[in-house]
């Protein structure tokens, strides 16, 4: 797969469902046009419900894992709900979510956005300005500056829109704006 973006996502994640291969890689895809798109780390403790559930519906699976059922999840209240913006998709979709977890999802229907969310999962999100963004394996190491931004959150969910970054309480889901 080849994909034009300006924002990326990465991580490391031991193989939990499925075997280690090329078709339970990530990201993980809601379908052949790679609508939505989800890195994740974690355990979807129910994600075989919504597995069965997703299927019942017409969606077909292409790998063993936990993950494309986040994604699927993901395409199926969007196909549901077309009003919805990204950050509300999301929103829909980990409600439905039991287990551990950190969530990157890309979607190709909401260009130049990225929704991030975790529960009880690490998760960090940055954005880089034309310096340099060092990283070591804990502490992240970086130089303050008011075009950076580096945020670990808990219980929220991050929706990054072009250049701005917004974070949503989910517990009220009142919204902040981070400078």
């Amino acid at each position: 797969m080849q994909y034009k973006i300006h924002c990326g996502i990465a991580h490391t994640r031991w193989a939990t469902h499925g075997s280690p291969k090329d078709v339970n890689s990530h990201p993980q895809r809601s379908n052949e046009k790679n609508e939505f798109m989800v890195v994740h780390n974690g355990i979807i403790t129910n994600y075989r419900e919504i597995k069965e559930y997703l299927k019942k519906k017409g969606h077909n699976f292409e790998s063993e894992t936990d993950t494309e059922v986040i994604a699927k999840l993901a395409q199926h209240i969007h196909d549901l709900y077309p009003d919805f913006s990204f950050r509300q998709v999301v929103e829909v979709v980990i409600q439905q979510l039991e287990g551990a977890f950190a969530l990157a999802f890309k979607s190709s229907k909401f260009p130049g956005q990225l929704v991030a969310t975790r529960r009880g999962s690490p998760l960090l999100v940055g954005i880089k300005s034309n310096s340099r963004l060092q990283t070591n394996y804990f502490p992240v190491l970086f130089s303050r500056g008011e075009r950076q931004r580096l945020h670990e959150h808990t219980g929220e969910l991050v929706h990054g829109k072009s250049t701005a970054l917004q974070t949503i309480n989910i517990c009220w889901l009142m919204t902040k704006r981070k400078k």
